[in-house]
């Protein structure tokens, strides 16, 4: 069975953004089951909610502040479709960034126009334009892979019902469609547009640490 072409930009794009990082230490934020671990990094931790019972994962609530022994310790921060389940994403996005180490990166993909997963705790939708102004100020560079479109909506609810999760990323290599990401220079350089994307993946490169206090 192939997979519907949502997915299908969609694993393309995060095997763009995950590659290269084998000598990297990364911190993945709302893990779920820690599938990301099929990638090579140096070191990998988890944190969730519900963490699997593994040593490479641990409990975090991101509504509550980093942990002081995860601070200023990680390359990479990694999360995938979770900070729309925050309180307050703003506030969790500077928990997530307290992990990284100065020149680090952040891989963080959003919902805009995909429907909501739980209605009991799926809070937000973030465009492009607004992950980008929440990230543009901390990094030297951020890239956006602008994901799917309401044309692809139904062929994506068919693929879940029919197969479920994500068949997406094994099959990934197999394919040859690819997703271009946009690097603005501002966020007027954003396309907006009432049929997508449907989620948004962000790669943001080289962290500015905040000024000592």
């Amino acid at each position: 069975m192939t997979v519907d072409r949502y997915m299908r930009q969609y694993a393309r794009a995060l095997s763009t953004a995950l590659s290269g990082l084998e000598s990297q230490s990364v911190i993945d934020f709302g893990a779920g089951s820690g599938w990301i671990r099929r990638y090579p990094f140096a070191s990998y931790l988890a944190l969730d909610l519900f963490p699997p019972e593994e040593p490479w994962a641990r409990k975090w609530n991101f509504d509550h502040a980093l942990p002081a022994e995860y601070r200023r310790k990680y390359d990479v921060g990694v999360s995938l479709n979770a900070i729309h389940y925050a309180a307050n994403p703003n506030q969790t996005l500077g928990y997530f960034l307290d992990a990284l180490r100065g020149g680090g990166k952040l891989i963080l993909a959003a919902p805009w126009l995909y429907p909501p997963h739980d209605r009991t705790i799926d809070y937000w939708r973030i465009s492009p334009r607004a992950l980008y102004r929440m990230t543009s100020a901390r990094f030297e560079k951020v890239s956006l892979f602008l994901i799917g479109s309401m044309i692809d909506l139904p062929g994506r609810i068919a693929s879940r019902l029919l197969s479920g999760g994500f068949r997406g990323f094994s099959q990934a290599k197999t394919f040859r469609l690819g997703t271009k990401p946009l690097c603005p220079t501002d966020e007027g350089q954003i396309p907006t547009s009432f049929f997508g994307p449907l989620t948004t993946l962000v790669l943001a490169e080289n962290y500015l640490l905040p000024p000592m206090k």
